[in-house]
């Protein structure tokens, strides 16, 4: 993500317990088809284009903008790399995610940014995925990312989960036609594949993992853990002022 001014190759790992999903592969998570696909994705979105500026670089800075919360002023960078079917990366949105947004990014302390890494093993973490940042194309990422979570135990062991993604979508405020035919063109997977790749070559290849600053932390850490380490990095980002 060009918006995002860190590096993941110079963080550090805190070691101990890890409840995380399981490591993907060094190669990427997409088959020799879907790559294929991917670098033949189209330029234009056919369903939402309607002019000839339209292309797969605009729509990409705006979906990659969408997935970016928090004052542009805060001090501090919290990067969430996630599987949005992980079972642990819900585990810590579920008890977490709520008191970080609430005690750090509302207060302008913090700008928190959503990164990919749909694991080979989740059949329907790709689709979460395009579902998600074509959203974030309306500005509903956020909503839709607690909607995604919020549901996983429904669309999680379905074959073809699109209607459950749709009924979300609908109650999240999305215009679901215009997030369906950015799906189906596949116009952002470049994008997803772009996080992917970047995070495993940093030697992020498990769920979740969160970049504070220049630390990285591994696993569903318990947010007393996370604010410990959060409000440590602040505090160094403040030159040690209060």
């Amino acid at each position: 993500m060009n918006s995002l001014p860190l590096s993941l190759r110079t963080a550090w790992l805190v070691a101990g317990t890890v409840l995380a999903c399981g490591r993907a592969p060094e190669s990427t998570p997409a088959s020799a088809a879907e790559q294929r696909t991917a670098a033949s994705v189209p330029a234009v979105s056919p369903a939402r284009a309607t002019t000839p500026a339209a292309s797969t670089d605009s729509l990409g800075r705006r979906a990659d903008r969408g997935r970016i919360q928090g004052d542009t002023t805060a001090r501090l960078w919290v990067v969430i790399i996630s599987d949005f079917q992980c079972p642990y990366c819900k585990q810590w949105h579920d008890s977490s995610y709520a008191a970080l947004r609430r005690e750090y990014v509302e207060t302008g302390r913090v700008r928190v940014a959503y990164v990919n890494l749909p694991l080979p093993m989740h059949g329907n973490a790709w689709p979460a995925a395009e579902v998600a940042m074509c959203s974030s194309l309306q500005g509903r990422f956020w909503t839709m990312h607690d909607a995604i979570f919020d549901s996983q135990e429904r669309w999680a062991p379905l074959a073809a989960p699109a209607s459950v993604f749709d009924s979300l979508a609908v109650r999240a405020g999305v215009d679901v036609p215009a997030m369906r035919a950015c799906v189906d063109s596949r116009v952002l997977r470049p994008l997803i594949q772009a996080d992917y790749d970047r995070s495993v070559a940093a030697g992020v290849n498990s769920t979740p993992t969160f970049i504070v600053g220049a630390k990285v932390l591994e696993g569903a850490l318990p947010f007393p853990v996370f604010r410990q380490t959060l409000d440590s990095a602040l505090h160094a980002a403040s030159g040690g002022k209060r």
